[in-house]
């Protein structure tokens, strides 16, 4: 789909790893859409299963679906890699695991066009959560103020950046990407400098987007490696909260332990080396002790409980 002026109005972007399982189901439920058009740029990040030649199927038969196969080097670099090939106006991200719904594309464009007309730079919808069962995840009407986007910001609350529609103009011009080298929160280091130049944000309180959520692989693929990046993403938020809304720095502290938290959780059930794990929390004391700001007392006890490694209580605190 192009504008008057001939320009390719949406861009979706998708990263692929090895996802030959998912990548079909995807991509069909993109050709599948009651308005066609849009521009789909698939980026292969250097899959060993057979998701390149799945993919490259798909671009024999329609001509808007471009492939694009890069060494592996992660996420980050996968959806930079579609960034510099966008040409749309705006744009889209898709995981290759998740699926949407067949008015899509229909809904990018009318809200594309909602955006424009109420000078929105982000648009930010619900969507549905895809586990035993679905549901659908409601978007917070207030966050049309920047005191309310700012607010769940620092909450983490949409950090994700495929249910949220971005213009390629503020990507572009501030040279905006998603960092390389993390293992985890990337999407909401992006998100965050992105919401630098943002003055308004549009809700869209309509689901077209399904999340599949595996919660097996929130297990397994939990890292070691998550606890600096959590550190990192803290740092930055924190440094974002105190030059914009210093009176949700406490918001950031709680939000950070309760991540940690989940994390050691998880590190935990995959019986994680102890020992590994005991080092990377000291390699982050100073950091664990400055969380220490504005906690409720549920919060307060939790800290604790990573700051002197009670991996014991910490196991039991949550029930699955």
């Amino acid at each position: 789909m192009r504008d008057s002026k001939n320009q390719t109005v949406i861009s979706i972007i998708i990263p692929a790893y090895n996802s030959e399982g998912c990548i079909k189901r995807c991509l069909d439920s993109l050709i599948s859409q009651s308005t066609v058009g849009a521009e789909i740029i698939i980026v292969n990040d250097g899959s060993a299963d057979n998701t390149e030649s799945i993919c490259s199927e798909y671009v024999k038969n329609h001509d808007n679906i471009h492939l694009i196969s890069i060494p592996n080097s992660g996420v980050s670099v996968a959806r930079n890699t579609g960034l510099e090939k966008a040409s749309g106006k705006y744009i889209a991200f898709v995981d290759a695991d998740d699926y949407v719904a067949n008015d899509y594309i229909d809904t990018l464009l009318l809200t594309a066009e909602r955006m424009q007309s109420s000078q929105s730079e982000l648009a930010i919808f619900s969507y549905f959560t895809c586990a035993q069962t679905v549901k659908i995840n409601h978007i917070n009407d207030e966050i049309s103020e920047f005191s309310a986007l700012c607010r769940d910001l620092c909450c983490q609350r949409y950090n994700a950046p495929w249910n949220k529609l971005f213009c390629a103009e503020i990507i572009k011009k501030h040279s905006l990407c998603f960092p390389r080298g993390m293992k985890s929160s990337e999407d909401g280091i992006f998100l965050m400098d992105y919401i630098r130049f943002v003055h308004r944000a549009l809700p869209v309180d309509k689901a077209v987007y399904y999340y599949v959520k595996n919660s097996g692989g929130a297990v397994s693929n939990t890292r070691l490696d998550y606890i600096d990046d959590n550190f990192v993403m803290h740092g930055a938020v924190a440094q974002f909260a105190k030059e914009n809304c210093p009176e949700n720095i406490p918001l950031v502290c709680r939000e950070t332990v309760e991540r940690v938290f989940h994390i050691i959780y998880k590190l935990l059930c995959k019986s994680v080396d102890k020992r590994l794990l005991s080092d990377k929390l000291l390699q982050q004391k100073e950091k664990i002790a400055a969380l220490d700001t504005g906690l409720d007392k549920k919060n307060k006890i939790k800290l604790l409980m990573i700051k002197y490694r009670l991996y014991f209580l910490i196991k039991y605190a949550i029930k699955d």
